[in-house]
């Protein structure tokens, strides 16, 4: 009685052993890279915006009322979107390379604007 009850758990556990719930047929070494790339992009302009608001609370550059506020505010809600975002493309069924560029699409897009805005 037991093994019927377990028997779609099993069968689900054994495809995930299998690839075939998370996609890893379907990527490449050429969507690593992509995805790799798009990791390094998001580190370089974070660091870019990181020296910014660095250098502009030291006094090297002009800061603008409520930076250091905004600095802090943004986060929250800037991870609720990407959790958001990579939650909704796993229930969609979507491969991990996706999953991943929709968590990282919401934070790219911010740390971007904040990018421009700083370098005015």
């Amino acid at each position: 009685m037991q093994d019927r009850a377990n028997k779609p758990y099993h069968a689900a556990v054994q495809r995930l052993h299998d690839g075939y719930l998370i996609g890893v047929h379907d990527m490449t070494p050429f969507t690593f890279f992509a995805l790799q790339s798009q990791f390094a992009a998001l580190a370089v302009e974070t660091q870019i915006v990181m020296s910014l608001r660095l250098l502009a609370m030291a006094g090297a550059l002009p800061a603008r009322p409520g930076e250091n506020n905004r600095m802090v505010a943004e986060k929250g809600p800037a991870m609720v979107k990407a959790f958001s975002a990579g939650t909704q493309a796993m229930m969609l069924g979507k491969s991990p390379d996706q999953v991943m560029n929709a968590s990282l699409a919401p934070l790219a897009r911010k740390v971007r604007q904040n990018r421009k805005r700083l370098m005015k």
